[in-house]
């Protein structure tokens, strides 16, 4: 069953977490976008000094963990979207979701560099929207893969 749980999670919740935030990311100069995984490494390596910004401790210890699980595979290296999945899987283990995407969210900088300015993610309103979903999901007992798809 817990298979079966993951494989939903990666593939639907995911999926879909992640098309919300790709469609609100900016366009590069050479009509490339950036990566929500970025996003949330970046707000780790901009305020790495202050716990507060960053969720506690959490968020750091997420971002380390999953870089050092992913990169240990140097083909699965710059595999973003297999980095935000189990970032994702990581965050629901340890209830840890909603404080990951407001950590994001109400990052003016990060916010800023990587979305658009008029990004529904940077509405009150679906901000508001978003977070008390994931927060749904700290009734929910986890204990997934963060390594299924390397190996």
């Amino acid at each position: 069953k817990t298979q079966v749980i993951g494989i939903l999670i990666r593939r639907k919740f995911c999926s879909s977490l992640l098309a919300l935030f790709d469609q609100s990311l900016k366009k590069s100069v050479f009509f490339s976008r950036g990566h929500v995984w970025q996003a949330f490494s970046d707000i780790v390596d901009t305020h790495r000094n202050s716990a507060r910004d960053l969720g506690g401790v959490h968020l750091p210890a997420a971002i380390e963990t999953i870089n050092q699980l992913i990169n240990r595979r140097k083909e699965m290296a710059d595999a973003l979207d297999v980095k935000f999945r189990s970032f994702i899987c990581y965050a629901l283990n340890y209830k840890l979701l909603d404080v990951f995407i407001r950590c994001l969210l109400d990052d003016k900088v990060v916010m800023a560099k990587y979305f658009d300015k008029n990004a529904p993610l940077k509405k009150p309103k679906c901000k508001k929207k978003l977070l008390h979903l994931v927060k749904m999901f700290k009734k929910l007992p986890f204990s997934l893969s963060l390594d299924y798809e390397i190996f």
